[in-house]
């Protein structure tokens, strides 16, 4: 049946296509939500899984349309997680950058004001 679909599709049939999306979706939402563990970006990483299916069905060469939905979905997912690990990294080093500037900064305040007390008081 989906080989049917897929050919349907590629003949440009939408009807078709939202077949396979209804066909489908339960089990790409669970793949990606497996991978992510948040409804929200299952969701929106379902939809988007989708319309890469779409656009990559030139590709498709018949093989087990379930697996290669499966493998589209769970790659993205993983780069969708990767990309937020990557966020997340890059905040904690931009912070730790400016704790660390920070901290720089006070001891030269310190240091100079140190110095300007000795200059008056020594003078």
């Amino acid at each position: 049946m989906s080989d049917e679909l897929v050919e349907k599709v590629r003949a440009g049939n939408d009807h078709a296509f939202r077949m396979l999306i209804e066909t489908y979706k339960q089990t790409i939402y669970r793949t990606v939500y497996s991978v992510l563990r948040n409804q929200k970006d299952a969701e929106d990483v379902t939809q988007e899984v989708f319309i890469k299916i779409y656009t990559s069905l030139p590709q498709y060469k018949n093989q087990g349309f379930k697996t290669w939905i499966t493998r589209i979905a769970v790659n993205h997912a993983i780069d969708l997680k990767r990309k937020r690990e990557r966020q997340k990294e890059e905040l904690q080093d931009e912070h730790s950058s400016e704790v660390n500037l920070g901290l720089t900064d006070d001891v030269e305040a310190v240091f100079f004001r140190n110095e300007r007390r000795k200059q008056v008081l020594g003078s």
